[in-house]
C-alpha cells in the first residue's frame, strides 16, 4: 500500500538512442534541465496499453526507436542518474509503426483511387 505517493510531472521528449540487446535507452527533453542531461530508461517502463483499459491482443513492442516521441516521468535513481518511468509513446508515432503497403505502378494505374 502506497500512502501519499509523490506526483511526478509528465515530460515530453524523444528517444536519443536504444540498445536492443540490453533493452535500455537514453531519452532527451528540453523540458528537463533544458536538455542538458540524458535520461536513462529500460524496456519494462514502456507502457503497453494505449487504448484506455482495453488489453492489446498483439505482442508488446518492448523497444523504442531513435527519434521516437515519448512522454514520461523522471525520478533520480539510486546511482544519482535521472531515470524515466511510465514511458508512453505519442499516438502519431504508433500510427507510423503500422505496415504501409506500396503497390507497384502497374496495379495502381488500373485503379481510380490510391487505396486499391
Amino acid at each position: 500500500v502506497v500512502i501519499d505517493a509523490p506526483k511526478r510531472e509528465r515530460i515530453n521528449g524523444i528517444c536519443a538512442s536504444w540498445n536492443q540487446s540490453r533493452r535500455t535507452g537514453v531519452l532527451t527533453s528540453n523540458d528537463y534541465k533544458s536538455g542538458r542531461e540524458n535520461i536513462h530508461c529500460v524496456a519494462t517502463e514502456i507502457i503497453q496499453k494505449t487504448d484506455g483499459d482495453k488489453p492489446k491482443l498483439t505482442m508488446p513492442i518492448m523497444e523504442l526507436r531513435s527519434g521516437e516521441s515519448v512522454e514520461f516521468e523522471v525520478e533520480i535513481d539510486s546511482q544519482g542518474r535521472p531515470q524515466a518511468y511510465n514511458i508512453k509513446r505519442k499516438i502519431q508515432d504508433l500510427k507510423d509503426r503500422k505496415l504501409r503497403l506500396k503497390f507497384p505502378t502497374w496495379i495502381t494505374d488500373q485503379c481510380n483511387t490510391t487505396t486499391c
